[in-house]
């Protein structure tokens, strides 16, 4: 059984539910909005919103589709979608099968995750699921960047510097929420963290405080 953090840590894993809730609600809005996608981006992001019927074509049909192709990896083409289209680009090159699905379930974790983990309920669940959008962020934004870098974090621009000590910080935040658990001012301890399940982790006279 996970163990529980001492009550005395509870403003201290409210602060980092906050935390939390701040990084990754506008990540997860952000993601909803519409951006242009142009070039080769714009064929990959139409051929996802757009999959290819699973009906066999007909073979007089093939010049015709041909054609067609090659029209649509046109450079001038440009497509609005929305901005997890460019997420499910980046795990779609990993090899990775269904990249929308994926990328849906990546905003809705963000959404959703980031709301109910500011009251404390559920707060480990959600924390794993930070912790993983908080690798896949440092895969997909900083990772070429710091496989780059000779000398890695003193190399970098600041801007992918800035980002990459956001994502490691976002790392540890979740990594603490998820072993430590969510703090006596959730709705975890107050609905599931009775009085009797505290004694394994209080000192004797139960006042919550470290000695």
């Amino acid at each position: 059984m996970a163990a529980k953090a001492p009550l005395g840590m509870s403003p201290a894993l409210l602060l980092a539910r906050i935390v939390l809730f701040l990084a990754f609600l506008p990540v997860g809005l952000a993601e909803l909005g519409e951006v242009e996608f142009t070039g080769e981006e714009a064929v990959r992001v139409e051929r996802l919103m757009n999959p290819v019927p699973t009906q066999p074509t007909p073979v007089t049909e093939v010049s015709q589709q041909t054609e067609a192709d090659e029209t649509a990896t046109s450079p001038t083409q440009s497509v609005n979608a929305r901005r997890l289209y460019a997420t499910a680009l980046h795990i779609e090159s990993t090899g990775l099968g269904s990249p929308v699905l994926f990328a849906w379930i990546a905003v809705l974790v963000a959404l959703i995750g980031s709301g109910l983990i500011l009251i404390g309920l559920l707060t480990r669940v959600w924390a794993f699921g930070f912790t993983i959008l908080a690798v896949g962020t440092f895969m997909i934004g900083s990772m070429s960047a710091f496989c780059d870098s000779t000398l890695a974090l003193f190399s970098m621009p600041t801007s992918v510097f800035n980002a990459f000590i956001a994502e490691i910080g976002t790392f540890a935040l979740a990594v603490i929420v998820l072993l430590c658990g969510p703090g006596g001012l959730s709705l975890d301890r107050l609905l599931f963290g009775g009085h009797p399940s505290r004694r394994a982790y209080l000192p004797d006279d139960e006042d919550g405080t470290l000695e």
